[in-house]
């Protein structure tokens, strides 16, 4: 247990994903599994360069609950390097950390293995249950014995989070503690991506104007971002997980002629953090990270030649060999021109990067089937034609075009409101309602 005095330091980071594989590249020496390995190292050296008293870490530490090899020789790693320095790790479970798998249950989390081998401290409360895992709180005490900091754990319940953040603050006390700071491994439903979230900003703002917290430290949301009034804070990922956390740059062509648009920049880092009489200061420190961009790039009833020119030009000006990089066409096409009419396959392999994406295109004619560009009068004729050259009669090559449209369908979330489980199911119906007696050739 740390020694602290009335100030102290601590860096709070999250979602490191260690053994994570994204994108997945074929050769061994360009795995992306030791990138994820270099961003926690390097929170690991600055920690010990600035002398913090301990880290925190909102969850998701690993990218499976069992680790991989290489996960679990840069974990032990990095937390010997900082229990030689006297640097506490304190964590609670992320949506990654907890199997899911029945059987596998019955020995805890992995964190509970490294907790019960003093290799860093696992806090995560369950109010209201008699079983869990993980300790309700951790106390770092100043060298009267007097508690100085008082660290939370509250990690992954999915839809139940708001019900556990409700009772805890319920049976709370601060009592004879200075700081008190609240591990919270969850998204907010009023930021972007926060696909399942149950809590809002205005709980976690709540209780810290009640004076119940003095520093909300979150994890799961990947994107950076705060509320400094409230002290609420979240790092995201240490490494890009997705392009969709990557930053933009956006570009017009026209006439021939590239013109930039903007660019929305999105680092990875962590937040350094120094409590002094009782004054918070926060700064977000960036991770250095190899480059991964959205570039997008807006045409204007524009032919196929012209989107693949302009998306040629633009990409090789911009990627390298150490960029990754999707491209995203959008804007529109001209008449009579459809997405399926352009050369995708000649934009994907004009670039010399690390990795590039397949084209996204969101185009008024395209993915998004808007005017007057849909599945069954664009695409339902190719497939017919398709079947009938190759022998089917004209009733079974209708038949065959039919089944595969459907199934397009509920693959594509354009045309579908359903959840991600419901298109599995409605897709195993249409394969099993399908008659092969019913379809024959000529």
């Amino acid at each position: 247990m740390s020694t602290l005095v009335k100030s102290f330091k601590f860096i709070h980071i999250s979602d490191t994903h260690l053994g994570r594989n994204w994108p997945v590249i074929a050769t061994r020496e360009e795995a992306r599994i030791q990138d994820y390995g270099k961003a926690f190292q390097y929170v690991v050296d600055k920690a010990i360069e600035n002398e913090v008293d301990f880290i925190l870490h909102g969850g998701d530490l690993i990218e499976n609950p069992t680790p991989n090899i290489a996960a679990m020789r840069r974990l032990f790693s990095e937390l010997r390097r900082l229990g030689k320095n006297n640097i506490e790790f304190i964590i609670t479970r992320g949506s990654h950390d907890s199997s899911r798998i029945y059987f596998e249950k019955f020995g805890g989390d992995f964190l509970n293995i490294l907790d019960e081998e003093e290799k860093l401290i696992y806090v995560n409360a369950n109010p209201g249950e008699k079983t869990r895992t993980g300790k309700d709180f951790y106390d770092l005490k100043a060298g009267d014995g007097k508690t100085i900091v008082r660290i939370y754990g509250l990690g992954d319940y999915g839809s139940e989070q708001k019900n556990k953040l409700v009772a805890f603050s319920q049976s709370f006390t601060r009592k004879n503690v200075d700081f008190v700071i609240l591990l919270l491994h969850s998204s907010m439903i009023d930021r972007p991506y926060s696909t399942g979230a149950v809590v809002s900003t205005t709980d976690l703002k709540s209780m810290h104007g009640s004076k119940l917290i003095d520093y909300a430290a979150l994890g799961h949301d990947h994107q950076q971002f705060e509320i400094s009034d409230a002290r609420i804070y979240n790092p995201g990922s240490t490494e890009y997980c997705s392009f969709k956390e990557a930053s933009k740059l956006s570009l017009a062509y026209k006439s021939k002629k590239l013109r930039e648009l903007g660019k929305e920049i999105k680092d990875k880092g962590f937040y350094l953090v120094e409590v002094k009489d009782e004054k918070v200061l926060t700064k977000f420190e960036r991770i250095p990270t190899k480059k991964f961009l959205n570039v997008e790039v807006t045409f204007e009833r524009a032919s196929p030649t012209d989107v693949k020119e302009g998306m040629i030009e633009a990409l090789t000006q911009i990627a390298d060999k150490n960029s990754f990089i999707r491209p995203v066409i959008s804007g529109s096409l001209a008449p009579n021109y459809h997405e399926y009419d352009l050369p995708l396959r000649e934009i994907h392999d004009s670039v010399n990067a690390a990795y590039i994406e397949w084209p996204v295109c969101e185009l008024e004619t395209g993915s998004k089937f808007k005017g007057e560009v849909s599945p069954e009068k664009d695409y339902l004729p190719l497939v017919e034609k398709y079947f009938e050259e190759r022998g089917w009669d004209t009733r079974s090559s209708k038949t065959i075009a039919d089944f595969a449209i459907k199934i397009v369908k509920r693959m594509n979330p354009a045309f579908s409101t359903e959840t991600r489980e419901e298109p599995k199911e409605s897709i195993l119906k249409i394969i099993d309602d399908f008659d092969l007696t019913k379809v024959k050739k000529k």
